[in-house]
């Protein structure tokens, strides 16, 4: 009996992948496929001396003790007041009640290693399912939110 290699395949590893399409989709980049080889295609290049985001930012979103409506506004604040990053919930390429948030504000808050964020959902302070820290290297961390 063959197993498809998706249920082979650890779990952490299905995440990893995914959390690595989300960030491409993200950027705007399509994936070409040439002999069988998905090769990124940026859709917009970045500009000159621009650099990734410190982190990427990604879950579930409950307000209210409810899953967040779409258009629902998740936001990430440093420890000194800056906007770290912005988006609505369901915003592509998240989707029914889940945000994917760059962490790309220019205060040096957001973007050092081990600096902590808080997150608000709907203008509302939300708890965070896991320490909201800016990671050593760029990457994709997930973290649900839940406002009151």
């Amino acid at each position: 009996m063959r197993v498809p290699i998706l249920a082979r395949t650890p779990k952490i590893v299905r995440k990893a992948a995914i959390a690595s399409l989300c960030g491409l989709l993200l950027s705007g980049a399509a994936v070409t496929t040439f002999a069988g080889t998905p090769t990124p295609t940026p859709a917009n290049p970045a500009p000159a001396g621009s650099s990734p985001p410190a982190a990427r930012f990604y879950g579930a979103v409950t307000a209210q003790g409810q899953t967040a409506a779409d258009g629902t506004n998740v936001t990430a604040t440093s420890s000194s007041g800056a906007t770290c990053g912005s988006v609505n919930v369901g915003d592509p390429p998240a989707s029914d009640g889940n945000y994917v948030l760059d962490d790309s504000g220019s205060d040096p808050t957001c973007s050092a290693p081990g600096s902590s964020l808080s997150f608000s959902v709907g203008g509302e302070s939300a708890n965070t399912s896991a320490a909201a820290t800016v990671p050593d290297a760029n990457g994709a961390i997930h973290i649900d939110l839940t406002a009151p």
